[in-house]
């Protein structure tokens, strides 16, 4: 035993304290957000963080966020709308209503953005002004009756604005006025998220938000989710993106880019009246929320909470959703507000090339995550400085050994844990798989065969009903 040392012959009682055995279970696994997005050429946050919204950095504290610096391309023009226009654009996070002001010969459209109402385009014969929020960094004077808006950040990314007239049904553009908006001139280089992936350095941050979706970004961020998850780091992560295009566009991408990964989720855009970054970092946050309670709970139907739905007309169909979510990209729902539907990973094939869908639930990935940092923590809480001794061996009482009997019981022990907490089922079948033994080639070494069933998620539900007259 430990406590007062054996060579101590002065008369004295003393005593030590051992946490070891006070924590019954394996404790929390902490959830830690991370947010990459890129600043503005002279050094400030730019509009793809500040327009970002990630809802467990409120419930946990720990959210970071990691900037990079902007895409090399020129200032990208986003559409141009002709002077005297009823416009209704959605700039990242700012929805713009039109509000009609006639005076002079002039309309003028207010921002009625998040906690500000301050931001106007003023559209007239002769002249324009624009004073907008972050997304936007200003516009040329009135040009033929032409008014251009300028993204504040460049790159890809930076250029996904939609910009469009009359957004709800109720709108309609007043007698006498014109809109044309003109063709959207995106950026062409994105920066490179290397530099953020170098920043994070040995920090645990276990739900990523990436604005980013081109391939060799995309590369990037598996190689290093996969270095990560190895079990000489183990400090694995999911990381959300979002990417727009037609279900054609998105399947085939998913399929034939070679992405393949049980790490990165990414979220069918559609024409969504937000950013692509946006919407990454809202389902990252609210799916890292929901975790936290309890990783082995289904993903799906959970309200983002501040996005809008759709209208009925935007909407993908059921069959279209169920096209991408088998293609390995994630999809929402918009029939009860804006929500969470089949949030999966990249993963479709294992190392043979044959179909897997053993990665496909993001919540499988969650529940891994949780179940290797139980059985790592409960092992190193417990016996941090333990002798490895054979079973039977008999020794006195009071030292901190480990045996393959009692890396066994640890094992169960942990098992049951999560099958209490409704994350694995089958203990008859685990303890029979259960393997625990010294190694032959190394007596330091003990080695776990751990075969745990994980719980599965109610996703779909089948009746016949099979009724008689």
């Amino acid at each position: 035993m430990t406590g007062v040392p054996s060579n101590v012959l002065i008369p004295w009682v003393g005593m030590e304290f051992d946490p070891s055995k006070a924590q019954s279970g394996s404790g929390e696994m902490p959830f830690a957000g991370l947010i990459i997005g890129q600043k503005t050429g002279d050094g400030s946050q730019g509009n793809v963080l500040d327009s970002t919204t990630y809802p467990c950095a409120d419930q946990t504290g720990l959210t970071e966020k990691v900037t990079i610096d902007d895409g090399e391309e020129q200032t990208v023009t986003f559409g141009t709308c002709t002077t005297l226009a009823h416009v209704v654009a959605q700039m990242s996070a700012q929805l713009v209503d039109c509000k009609e002001e006639s005076s002079g010969g002039q309309v003028k459209i207010t921002s009625n953005t998040r906690g500000s109402d301050s931001s106007k385009v003023v559209i007239g014969t002769g002249s324009c002004a624009l004073t907008w929020g972050t997304p936007v960094d200003g516009t040329t004077a009135n040009n033929g009756g032409v008014l251009t808006l300028n993204s504040r950040n460049k790159g890809v990314a930076a250029s996904d604005v939609d910009v469009r007239k009359c957004d709800e049904p109720s709108e309609k553009v007043p007698a006498g006025l014109r809109v044309t908006i003109g063709e959207t001139i995106s950026g062409a280089v994105d920066p490179d998220v290397q530099d953020a992936i170098d920043a994070i350095n040995d920090q645990w941050c276990n739900v990523h938000a990436n604005a980013y979706d081109d391939a060799t970004n995309l590369g990037i961020v598996e190689d290093y989710l996969e270095e990560v998850y190895d079990p000489m780091i183990m400090k694995d992560a999911v990381s959300f993106h979002a990417k727009r295009g037609s279900v054609s566009d998105l399947t085939t991408f998913a399929e034939t880019s070679g992405r393949n990964s049980h790490c990165v989720c990414l979220l069918d855009a559609g024409n969504r009246k937000m950013s692509t970054y946006e919407l990454a970092a809202l389902v990252a946050g609210a799916c890292a929320k929901d975790a936290q309670e309890d990783p082995a709970v289904p993903l799906h139907r959970i309200t983002l909470l501040g996005a809008r739905p759709n209208s009925i007309n935007e909407r993908r169909i059921w069959t279209e959703r169920n096209t991408l979510i088998q293609s390995g990209v994630s999809t929402l729902t918009d029939s009860n507000g804006l929500q969470t539907e089949g949030i999966v990973t990249m993963y479709l094939k294992n190392s043979s090339g044959a179909s897997d869908t053993s990665y496909r639930y993001v919540v499988t990935k969650m529940i891994l995550m949780l179940a290797r940092w139980k059985f790592v923590n409960r092992i190193n809480s417990r016996y941090p400085r333990a002798k490895l001794m054979n079973d039977a061996t008999r020794v006195k009482a009071g030292q901190q050994i480990m045996t393959p009997d009692i890396g066994k019981a640890e094992a169960i022990s942990w098992f049951k844990e999560m099958e209490y907490n409704g994350q694995f089922e089958g203990i008859e079948q685990f303890k029979t798989d259960l393997v625990c033994r010294r190694d032959d080639d190394n007596p330091n070494r003990l080695e776990w065969l751990l075969s745990p069933d994980l719980v599965n998620q109610f996703i779909v539900g089948s009746a016949v009903m099979q009724f008689v007259l």
